[in-house]
């Protein structure tokens, strides 16, 4: 008896820290599969965060992150309990003062001198956050004067996370120039990042008519340790808005060069591409999904576009698999190729071919007497694969 859990009222809500002003702050919470719960938001120009214990009402006293600012952040929970929280912090800004060349008169213009992407880390959902480790620090690349001030630089646009307990990725975005450079990295638990890859638009072209503005930011890693950083942005200059997504393995760590996966259309040099992501979640059984939406245009259309692609790395289901002496029969969920291996001590029998998706398929293999271990290995064109092994004995 009893609701089920789409039935039951969700709890009163629980105060965690009030703050003055008009304007409400980013809050990122996240979960283990405990139900343990972290929360992080900006307060009085830093990053506080606090924790909920599972089945508890009462959270910990909010505890200020080293160094922190009030700029981008990002938080990622573990199934574990492990977690990571990634921030802009240790800001330093700076001005430059000399002659306006509009007024004639002297001024006074402050521009952000240094800051830096910044990672704490914790083992368990009890553990307290080590302390910070740098990932990137930004500069001004040039002497800074009067007359090449970076105005209106605040880096970076965007931050963030992710995490599966046991391998941790950061992604940043930098607009200090026409084109946005994403710089990337993922480290094993308890492993130094290196240091960032640069991947930039493959479509924006690097001069300063184009202009690109950062819409959203995310990432995601599975349980494999497949890991996507996607950003959504808009241009002028009739560029397709984009959604730049660069993937990682655990094999293949390097972050792979950026790809369109949206294209949005942008007509008119409007700035209405890319309306809102991406987002980007991890799946439980392996892979990860990304999902954004296009905006409408402004040719007079009402309607905008909901677009999702996979990062896939599963390979076709095997729906059945027997054998029966030298005869051995299997089904597959997806249609794809497939090589079915006989091997008894150094002999080796193999036969393939494709298989429809839900069709049995029968093969006989000549097989000698005795004992003999057989691999089926289904592959999709993606070369995403599956294998299963069975031991048959042919009287």
């Amino acid at each position: 008896g009893g609701p089920s859990p789409a039935q039951r009222n969700l709890r009163s809500a629980s105060t965690i820290a009030v703050f003055a002003g008009s304007d409400a702050p980013q809050v990122r919470s996240d979960v283990d599969a405990a139900g343990n719960q972290t929360v992080v938001w900006p307060q009085d120009g830093m990053l506080m965060f606090s924790t909920r214990a599972a089945g508890s009402s009462t959270w910990s006293p909010p505890v200020a992150l080293p160094g922190s600012s009030d700029g981008p952040f990002a938080l990622s929970v573990a199934g574990d309990g492990s977690a990571v929280i990634a921030y802009q912090g240790n800001v330093v800004n700076s001005s430059v003062t000399g002659i306006s060349p509009v007024e004639g008169t002297p001024a006074t213009i402050p521009y952000q001198a240094e800051a830096s992407v910044l990672l704490v880390e914790r083992p368990s959902a009890t553990a307290p956050f080590a302390p910070p480790q740098t990932i990137y620090t930004y500069k001004p690349p040039m002497p800074v004067t009067f007359a090449n001030v970076p105005i209106g630089v605040d880096f970076p646009s965007g931050v963030t996370a992710a995490t599966n307990g046991k391998a941790t990725v950061v992604g940043m975005v930098d607009e200090t120039s026409s084109t946005p450079r994403l710089r990337l990295t993922r480290a094993d638990k308890g492993q130094p990042f290196p240091e960032p890859t640069v991947v930039t638009d493959p479509y924006v072209p690097n001069q300063e008519a184009t202009t690109w503005s950062f819409v959203g930011f995310d990432s995601a890693i599975d349980k494999r340790g497949n890991a996507v950083i996607a950003v959504g942005g808009s241009t002028t200059q009739g560029e397709p808005d984009s959604v730049i997504a660069s993937t990682s393995t655990t094999k293949r760590p390097v972050w792979r060069q950026g790809r369109d996966v949206a294209l949005c259309p942008n007509r008119k040099n409007t700035e209405e591409g890319v309306a809102s992501g991406p987002s980007v979640e991890a799946s439980p059984n392996g892979g990860v999904v990304l999902g954004w939406a296009c905006g409408p245009n402004d040719e007079g259309a009402t309607r905008g576009l909901i677009g999702v692609t996979a990062f896939d790395t599963l390979g076709p289901p095997i729906a059945s698999f027997s054998t029966r002496g030298a005869r051995i029969s299997f089904a597959l969920g997806e249609t794809a190729n497939y090589t079915l291996t006989a091997s008894k001590g150094s002999r080796r029998v193999r036969v393939s071919g494709r298989a429809a998706a839900g069709h049995k398929i029968t093969r006989s293999l000549r097989l000698t007497e005795g004992q003999w271990r057989v691999t089926l290995r289904a592959t999709l064109s993606s070369g995403n694969a599956t294998a299963r092994s069975k031991t048959t004995k042919v009287d």
